[in-house]
C-alpha cells in the first residue's frame, strides 16, 4: 500500500517520504509498509530513517539496466546517482557505528588503560 497526504507533519510516514521525495503516486519507490520497517528499526526517527530508505532505494535501482527502445530511452543510471547523491546528504543521521573496544582509552571503571604499544616492549630484561 502507498499513502501520502502531502502533510508531511501527518505522520512519520509521511515525513520519510517528503524527504526523500517519494511524493508520486504514479511512480511510488517504496510501499508504506517498508518504511514503516524501517522507521520502526530506527527508533521512529524520521531523519535517520530517510538515509536507511534511501540505501534500500539505491539498492533496488542499481540491480535495474537502462533501456533503449527506438526514441525512448529509461536511464535507471541517472536515477542511481540522485539517490546516492541524497544518501551522502542524509548521512549524517545514520546510525553512527560502534567503536571497537580497543579504541578505548579506559576501562569500565573509568581507570586508564596501559598503552597497547610502548617503547623498549620487545627487550628481553
Amino acid at each position: 500500500m502507498w499513502s501520502y497526504s502531502k502533510n508531511p507533519s501527518s505522520s512519520p510516514v509521511d515525513a520519510v517520504r517528503f524527504i526523500i521525495g517519494d511524493t508520486d503516486e504514479a511512480n511510488p519507490l517504496l510501499d508504506d509498509g517498508e518504511i514503516e520497517y524501517v522507521l520502526k528499526n530506527h527508533d521512529m526517527n524520521a531523519n535517520e530513517s530517510a538515509y536507511y530508505c534511501v540505501v534500500s532505494i539505491v539498492a533496488r535501482l542499481s540491480a535495474m539496466v537502462d533501456k533503449t527502445a527506438g526514441k525512448v530511452s529509461i536511464h535507471y543510471s541517472q536515477m542511481v546517482d540522485h539517490y546516492k547523491l541524497l544518501m551522502s546528504m542524509l548521512e549524517q543521521y545514520k546510525v553512527q557505528e560502534i567503536v571497537p573496544a580497543s579504541s578505548c582509552t579506559t576501562d569500565m571503571n573509568g581507570n586508564p588503560k596501559p598503552p597497547v604499544f610502548y617503547k623498549g616492549m620487545h627487550d628481553n630484561d
